[in-house]
């Protein structure tokens, strides 16, 4: 018996695409996200960009070698960002139950291993902004648990997403070892 199982993530001002994709007998539905406007783009991708910056940078500082992008990664985490702030929850897991691991699996990710820090801010001057990415990546590094991951050598790549609205904002790096077949 196949059973639907649904997820979706919508921004504010951004167009959003549904897509299905069926695993064993589950069928795995969920928006992808398509901003309207490229500014938009620009600037999430900037933010994405500097938090892998700052994350090499710490890596670097520790002997380690430096993490690269992944695209499944980055799409997950932003996903968990903008599905934490849409539904008012701060979890690694979602209120569906599912875990990091799991997210990356049916996002279509191989990964031998995988992490997650998450990281929330709430104020007046709150929003998605460098400054905001450094905070976050600091809190990550004055945490032990959190640190651990930023400087594993057990992982190879990085994703991370980034949302704001109002006075809200929630942060999440993923971290993983892909399985090379």
């Amino acid at each position: 018996m196949r059973k639907r199982v649904g997820a979706a993530s919508i921004l504010f001002g951004v167009t959003s695409v549904l897509t299905s994709h069926w695993v064993g007998d589950l069928l795995y539905e969920h928006f992808n996200v398509l901003p309207s406007n490229t500014k938009v783009v620009a600037a999430q991708m900037n933010l994405q960009q500097l938090a892998l910056e700052m994350v090499n940078l710490d890596r670097n500082r520790q002997g380690l070698l430096p993490l690269s992008a992944h695209p499944v990664l980055m799409q997950v985490a932003q996903l968990h960002a903008e599905d934490m702030l849409k539904r008012g929850y701060f979890s690694h897991t979602d209120p569906d139950g599912a875990l990091p691991g799991y997210r990356v699996e049916i996002a279509g990710g191989s990964f031998t291993a995988v992490a997650e820090n998450i990281f929330t801010i709430s104020g007046p001057d709150a929003n998605a902004s460098p400054e905001t990415v450094q905070q976050f990546q600091m809190g990550w590094m004055d945490s032990p648990s959190h640190r651990t991951h930023i400087l594993s050598a057990n992982y190879t790549h990085f994703g991370y997403g980034i949302v704001s609205s109002g006075d809200q904002v929630y942060g999440v790096q993923l971290f993983g070892q892909p399985i090379i077949e």
